[in-house]
């Protein structure tokens, strides 16, 4: 189910900043809240380090029917990725992503294989859309390098639970794998995103005030 979301980065060792950027949401299934997922922006001299950590529980009954942990490391460079390290539990599968930048792009290896991609690198960096609009992404849990197109939708915010989120909708299409709708403020915050998973469920994140 949580395959086609990209959730990035966690956790390095590295000179210590206050953050730039700290974005926490709550995350649901339909009306039902599952988890959370959290960014964490900072800037360095040259260079921005991502930490994100997403935990989803969803539940049947009294029993937990599916869980999904995401932790990962990114680095960027002049709006490159330059280094990453992924750790995803996918309701039990264990999923690794690194990678290097190398003299003329990025080496990427996952637990099957290992591949060079060329130029410039990006992933599904949500919390920057200037970031999404490239012809390709590279998705932090699998290590595939898929098409992508952004483009906006409309100047109106996302309702849910009697609270407004973002002003300006776009939708970041992948493949034929999923349409995902995001919402940011008007300096480019964002702040909310909505896809549809197995069985036609809504996945939502809304952001949390902090």
């Amino acid at each position: 189910m949580m395959r086609k979301l990209v959730a990035i980065a966690c956790c390095w060792a590295g000179i210590a900043h206050a953050s730039d950027i700290r974005l926490d949401f709550d995350v649901y299934l339909d009306d039902q809240r599952v988890g959370f997922h959290r960014v964490i922006v900072n800037k360095a001299v040259d260079k921005k380090r991502v930490q994100v950590e997403a935990n989803f529980d969803i539940k049947f009954l009294a029993f937990t029917a599916y869980k999904y942990r995401h932790r990962a490391d990114e680095t960027w460079s002049n709006n490159c990725i330059v280094q990453l390290d992924t750790l995803t539990n996918d309701n039990g599968k264990t999923l690794t992503v690194e990678a290097q930048s190398a003299p003329t792009g990025l080496r990427v290896t996952t637990s099957d294989e290992s591949e060079f991609i060329d130029g410039c690198v990006r992933t599904f960096a949500y919390w920057d859309p200037a970031l999404l609009q490239s012809q390709r992404l590279l998705n932090t849990q699998t290590g595939e390098y898929e098409l992508a197109s952004l483009k906006k939708v409309d100047d109106t915010p996302l309702v849910f639970k009697g609270q407004e989120y973002g002003a300006t909708r776009y939708q970041l299409r992948v493949e034929d794998k999923a349409d995902i709708q995001l919402w940011y403020t008007p300096d480019n915050r964002w702040e909310a995103l909505e896809t549809e998973v197995a069985g036609g469920k809504i996945l939502r994140y809304v952001r949390k005030e902090t």
